[in-house]
């Protein structure tokens, strides 16, 4: 049972796979412009009847803090068919309040993927994608200390929760059960801006009188930077000890204040596996806490490769961290989606409106959009869209049917130009093949920290409706082998290029080339062939990346259909001998220096879709290249299938066996030279 106190929930948007629906909450007489905007975005590949924004008060909900409003909120969610991706959004200027009923008793007041009796949930939690909570308080205050969870996250990439004020019971020591956020599994996905009280990527935390601020039940990596833990007993702690049912974790820019242990860890140099419980931690202020990290005050814990091989538990020498990567306090600078609250609607200027003239913020109503040829975005714009607008890249246009002479579609400035540009929730696509499409170039370099940026951004290749790649035209066939390549089943040349001028801010963004059909009732597993990820040629730091090989490599190899340009800097894989070797790279760092990475997930779970090679660790030969560079670190390396995790100019320097953790291999530190 759940009451909605003040303003009810602003908006809630579902989305159905590639289908998105807006559902509406918000009580009259808002004052963000996010309210009162006028809403005609359409579905472009649903059903013409489908709602797309919706008003729980339309569904029965009253708000006013005692009312049961659990059914009509639900109807909202659910109504038209509706299934996976919702996206809830609250009233940034004044956030509504959902209250947990003293009878509530269910897995979350907020539940991502619900399960049934048995154990079987509505989806898999590594491709429940598309799912947004921000803007939010819940209460759990009025349900007994001994249960209550205030968000139920299971998911994947393409998820976020930010600005989420968690009220839970405080006290009652041990006693007290109750969880602002419960994530059991999943893969991927981003949070910042969240406040507990009480009980993937994570910025900007807060948590205060806690039992214990974070529990790590398990993980393979987790990156948090900016955590702030208040009057809590406990810090970080992972769950039960001495069991190494904890990957690996990374731990930048925290506070500790009146903390009894800022963080239990179950690492020792005679752990087995050897990596399991590796622990970064970088940039701590631990003068708020009795015991900085138990069992050994003021250490760091993990595998270490430099010069040496060695089990590390002690301090590291601090990087030489550019100034223009920190704040004004020294941690990491980071910048979260803007929300624009001190702007009118009237300084919105909708895409349906006639277009966009130069003036005002431009707003993508929700549609697919179809290009013949590159747009280019100027300097000095902000851009947002309505819940993932696509635009469509049309592929049979000339311009971008010719491989060898690649041309962006979307071209962000010119090189050399500095100015600001701020983009958020758009899904670029293709229609049908575009081999020698580059979706977008980024020239422009910020004229100030984080003016130049990139948030909840994503690049979808095939897959779901209208992208012409998918399930009944290019469906797996790993008993057949792929000597030449379906023309008809390529994707593009290049993801994202940011080019040599350029900067850019990016936070939870995405690139999928689909292995999987997400609209087609079938939802099998297909053949999409991509030349290239993401290319930056700035300077670069990383906040956990990952990335996955192709499942259907090496049939074929990642040299077909792309074959490899020296003008590109591509791997040419001229030293491969093994089948297992002409596989995708996961991270390649050529020519560069200073190149910081903090987290990087390299997984390559297939060969050819048999995953039989998961269990021996040789599904492909190599995971992360560094080649004619310098001064490189990387801090928390978690690889999966990989024989070896890294070479050096072709020279591998991290042996497989000597690096195992609970399920992959993982080091705490590589540093070169």
């Amino acid at each position: 049972m759940l009451a909605s106190k003040r303003a009810p929930l602003s908006f809630i948007w579902l989305v159905c796979f590639s289908i998105i629906s807006l559902v509406r909450l918000v009580a009259p007489g808002s004052n963000w412009w996010f309210a009162q905007i006028r809403r005609q975005g359409t579905v472009a590949y649903g059903n013409t009847s489908y709602i797309l924004f919706r008003n729980v008060k339309d569904y029965g909900a009253i708000g006013d803090g005692v009312t049961n409003d659990t059914a009509a909120t639900n109807r909202a969610f659910s109504e038209g068919n509706r299934c996976l991706g919702h996206i809830v959004v609250g009233d940034a200027l004044s956030m509504p309040t959902i209250r947990a009923h003293p009878t509530f008793n269910g897995a979350g007041v907020l539940d991502s993927d619900v399960y049934y009796p048995g154990g079987a949930s509505w989806c898999a939690n590594q491709n429940n994608f598309f799912r947004q909570v921000r803007n939010l308080v819940l209460d759990l205050t009025q349900v007994p200390m001994g249960r209550g969870i205030g968000i139920h996250w299971q998911v994947a990439q393409a998820t976020s929760l930010q600005n989420i004020v968690f009220n839970m019971v405080v006290g009652g020591g041990a006693a007290n059960r109750q969880q602002g956020i419960f994530m059991d599994n999943g893969s991927g996905g981003f949070m910042r801006d969240l406040i507990s009280t009480g009980q993937f990527t994570s910025t900007n935390l807060t948590f205060n009188n806690c039992q214990t601020a974070i529990c790590m039940n398990w993980d393979w990596l987790w990156s948090f930077e900016g955590l702030h833990i208040n009057n809590c007993p406990i810090g970080i702690y992972p769950a039960n000890p001495p069991n190494p049912t904890l990957g690996s974790a990374l731990i930048a820019d925290t506070i500790f204040s009146n903390v009894s242990q800022a963080i239990v860890t179950n690492f020792n140099c005679t752990i087995k596996p050897v990596s399991a419980g590796t622990m970064i931690v970088d940039n701590f202020d631990f003068r708020g806490a009795q015991l900085a990290i138990s069992y050994h005050n003021d250490t760091m814990q993990g595998q270490s490769h430099s010069a040496y091989y060695v089990c590390v538990q002690g301090s590291f020498p601090p990087l030489p961290k550019p100034a223009s990567l920190l704040n004004s306090a020294g941690g990491i600078f980071d910048r979260g989606k803007p929300t624009y609250d001190s702007y009118p609607v009237s300084a919105f200027v909708p895409t349906k409106d006639n277009g966009y003239v130069g003036d005002g913020i431009m707003y993508i109503d929700q549609g697919a959009y179809v290009i013949t040829n590159t747009i280019q975005v100027p300097t000095n714009i902000k851009i947002i869209g309505e819940g993932w607008p696509l635009i469509m890249v049309k592929g049979s246009s000339s311009i971008w049917q010719d491989i060898n002479n690649p041309q962006p579609a979307v071209r962000v400035g010119n090189r050399g130009d500095t100015g600001r540009v701020e983009m958020q929730d758009i899904l670029f696509e293709t229609i049908g093949p575009a081999p020698g499409a580059i979706m977008m170039e980024w020239n422009l370099a910020e004229d100030g920290q984080g003016t130049a940026g990139m948030w909840d951004v994503r690049w979808r290749i095939g897959g779901t409706a209208g992208t012409q790649l998918q399930s009944n035209t290019c469906a797996k066939t790993p008993a057949i082998r792929v000597n030449t390549p379906d023309p008809n089943c390529i994707g593009t040349f290049l993801l994202l290029h940011v080019t040599e001028t350029a900067s850019l801010y990016m936070e939870n963004n995405w690139g999928w080339v689909s292995d999987h059909e997400l609209d087609a009732a079938d939802h099998n597993q297909i053949y999409i062939y991509n030349g290239r990820g993401l290319l930056v040629e700035s300077r670069v730091y990383f906040s956990h990346i990952q990335s996955e090989t192709a499942y259907m490599q090496d049939n074929p190899q990642a040299i077909k259909p792309f074959v490899p340009k020296a003008s590109w800097n591509d791997p040419d894989f001229s030293s491969c001998f093994q089948s297992s070797c002409f596989k995708t790279w996961g991270l390649r760092v050529y020519n560069s220096s200073y190149a910081f990475i903090y987290g990087a997930g390299l997984y390559s779970f297939f060969q050819n879709y048999d995953s039989a090679c998961l269990f021996t660790h040789t599904c492909q030969e190599n995971a992360a290249s560094l080649e004619l560079s310098e001064a490189v670190w990387i801090f928390g390396l978690y690889t999966i299938g990989r024989d070896d995790m890294v070479q050096v100019d072709g020279t591998s320097l991290v042996p497989n066996g000597a690096n195992l953790n609970t399920f992959g291999k993982s080091l705490a530190v590589f540093e070169f030279p």
